[in-house]
């Protein structure tokens, strides 16, 4: 008989004030979260763009601490305000060089000086006569890069990727969760403490991305208002919603059913995939977890 050997991953998710931490593994037949951590610093993870790298060291040392994990990767999620993304008209004629001089240009409008960055793209859409794309730019400075790999290094553990809190929830909907025949159009908002990013998936595919800022002292009726501000910007019938990330709060959950013609619920990881008693607990009070397992997902399913 041939049996599988069963992986193990450790995710962080790193938001401004805290680091959670999780270890994910099994087989391609069955994923399961063995152990969660949770760590607050003193002093802010980081601030006016720059990552205090002591506080980010000390956040994850102690939310590592618990997991007791032998696994010798990690993957990151960065909450989704700390990272630049946007959408981009872009000419699809170009060359990829002619493509790349554009990018920087365009880049430039929107983070200081786009060499010292990682840029990734994907293309979300393309116009029916084939002259333009519409592509998916995110952007993460390569000096916080350096100092997750660094503090990884120090605990004997390798950087296997790093995205944001949302595109991990993204790749989770679209592994985990199977989408309904007769639903085959979802709006997935991850609500952050600043920022709600939002995508419209259309059978588990990306289609549109946008974000938008949340104000300061903004209530759970304001950031309500402001997603259904979005879905009514895609123009057309959307009939569920499905929120993720650490501002998804259950008045933020009724402000949006009061005035939302659709199903609205928040992605509830557990539903999918297995967790021990008090690991699952712990992960339901954190709604922010989902990008993070999905980042884990991500990395189990490319090594099969």
């Amino acid at each position: 008989m041939l049996f599988q050997k069963r992986r193990r991953q450790i995710v962080l998710m790193v938001f401004r004030d805290r680091v959670l931490s999780l270890e994910i593994g099994g087989t391609p037949r069955e994923i399961d979260i063995s152990a969660f951590g949770e760590s607050a610093p003193q002093a802010p993870i980081v601030e006016d763009g720059r990552v205090n790298h002591k506080a980010l060291k000390e956040a994850v040392n102690a939310s590592l601490s618990s997991l007791r994990s032998k696994a010798s990767t990690a993957d990151i999620a960065l909450g989704n305000d700390l990272v630049f993304a946007e959408t981009l008209p872009i000419d699809d004629t170009l060359s990829h060089q002619a493509l790349k001089a554009h990018l920087d240009w365009e880049l430039n409008h929107y983070v200081d000086r786009p060499e010292n960055h990682i840029v990734n793209t994907a293309i979300l859409r393309r116009s029916a006569d084939g002259e333009q794309k519409t592509m998916l730019v995110v952007a993460i400075p390569k000096s916080w890069i350096e100092a997750l790999r660094d503090v990884l290094h120090g605990l004997h553990l390798s950087l296997d990727a790093v995205d944001t809190d949302h595109f991990g929830a993204e790749y989770f909907f679209r592994a985990a969760v199977s989408v309904p025949l007769h639903r085959p159009v979802i709006a997935l908002a991850g609500v952050g403490s600043s920022r709600i990013d939002f995508s419209l998936l259309r059978n588990g595919r990306t289609e549109t991305y946008s974000r938008r800022a949340i104000r300061d002292g903004a209530s759970s009726h304001d950031i309500a208002s402001d997603i259904n501000a979005m879905v009514s910007a895609l123009g057309e019938d959307v009939p569920s919603l499905v929120l993720h990330g650490e501002g998804t709060t259950p008045e933020l959950l009724e402000a949006l059913r009061a005035g939302w013609g659709g199903s609205a619920q928040a992605l509830d990881p557990l539903r999918y995939i297995t967790a021990p008693g008090h690991v699952a607990h712990l992960i339901q009070g954190h709604p922010a977890t989902t990008g993070g397992i999905g980042l884990g997902l991500r990395s189990l399913d490319s090594r099969r």
